[in-house]
């Protein structure tokens, strides 16, 4: 049996058939001699086949050959033809990091300007506002410095009046004066006390509480101011006045809160009145040996806003109101003896809210 021939078809450069080898291999094995006439037939074969592959080879390296010379652009050639100096490449290497980072550091600087700005932006808005605050408070500090300016020079003009006044106090007090007690100034009650004379009108030492609709008399160099109120209340209290000592004291009430009352000076009577209510007809007499209110007789006609005076031991009452809307035109006369009578005197005619006088 022939041994089996091996065959290394393959060139190990480029990959042809290596015929010569073949034969060369099949002459010198054991089974080469007398060939056969199927292997000579193989053997050509084989040689035809790579003759003709190597043909194909050479066209092919040919046209690759051709293609690139022909498919190259003239700027590549010339570019691989130009010389590569890797000291320039470093250059430009490093110039193109340098543009780089003097981009980042440019965009960093921007970005921080752009943050102050806004910041200075805020600042300057919260700086605005605060001026307008300023203005305002400006504005209120002016109008309260003018206040001030004006409470100053009102107390400054106090202050003078008083050192200017305040000689002349112990002559006014010293001589018969007028004395404006209490009443309403159109604003407030008032608790005021001033001696009036022709040339100067002199404040006082003011009662302890405003007063208004109450009645005054005078007894021994005092002041009585008895009952009246404040707008919002009605007193029974009775304060004296010592023009000696310049002061008020307190003296024993009233039996009864009233205002609108008259009040005469023949032993500090307290006659007639509102209670708040209604007008009253009851009659108080001060009896200054006691320092007591006792009770007496009463008039004959409730009334209240009326006009009292005194003339010898009689007593007169004149007009007044007896309900809110009913103005008399009465008269009442009170005597120690004979106590009250209604006189016929109806040439006053009607009226309240008058004030009488003897001289």
């Amino acid at each position: 049996m022939d041994e089996p021939m091996l065959l290394n078809p393959l060139n190990d450069q480029n990959g042809a058939v290596d015929v010569d080898e073949i034969e060369s291999e099949v002459h010198n094995s054991s089974g080469g001699v007398g060939l056969q006439p199927e292997r000579k037939t193989i053997l050509e074969k084989l040689k035809e086949l790579s003759f003709q592959r190597q043909q194909v080879a050479i066209s092919c390296q040919d046209c690759v050959d051709s293609s690139s010379d022909q498919c190259v652009p003239d700027e590549t050639q010339i570019n691989a033809n130009l010389s590569c100096d890797p000291f320039d490449d470093t250059m430009e290497d490093k110039t193109s990091s340098d543009e780089c980072h003097g981009n980042d550091e440019l965009l960093q600087i921007i970005t921080a300007l752009t943050k102050r700005t806004e910041a200075l932006e805020k600042k300057l808005i919260g700086s605005d506002q605060e001026i307008l605050s300023l203005r305002e408070v400006v504005k209120d500090s002016g109008r309260k410095v003018q206040q001030l300016e004006y409470l100053v020079d009102e107390l400054q003009f106090k202050f003078d009046s008083s050192l200017s006044h305040l000689g002349s106090m112990c002559n006014t007090l010293a001589k018969p004066s007028v004395f404006l007690i209490g009443g309403y100034n159109g604003v407030t009650w008032l608790s005021s006390l001033e001696s009036f004379s022709p040339e100067t009108l002199v404040g006082l030492t003011p009662m302890s509480s405003p007063r208004s609709y109450a009645s005054a008399a005078a007894l021994d160099g005092h002041i009585f101011a008895f009952g009246g109120g404040d707008g919002m209340s009605w007193y029974n209290t009775v304060e004296c006045y010592s023009s000696r000592n310049n002061e008020w004291m307190e003296c024993p009430s009233l039996n009864r809160k009233k205002g609108s009352l008259a009040g005469i000076c023949l032993n500090e009577y307290a006659m007639g009145g509102y209670d708040g209510d209604k007008m009253v007809s009851s009659i108080e007499i001060f009896d200054p040996r006691l320092n007591t209110w006792r009770m007496g007789n009463p008039m004959n006609i409730p009334r209240g806003y009326a006009a009292a005076a005194n003339l010898d031991d009689n007593v007169f009452l004149i007009g007044g109101m007896q309900s809110n809307v009913q103005i008399l035109d009465t008269v009442e006369v009170y005597n120690v003896s004979s106590g009250w009578s209604v006189l016929g005197f109806g040439s006053i005619g009607k009226r309240s809210f008058a004030s009488a006088v003897v001289l």
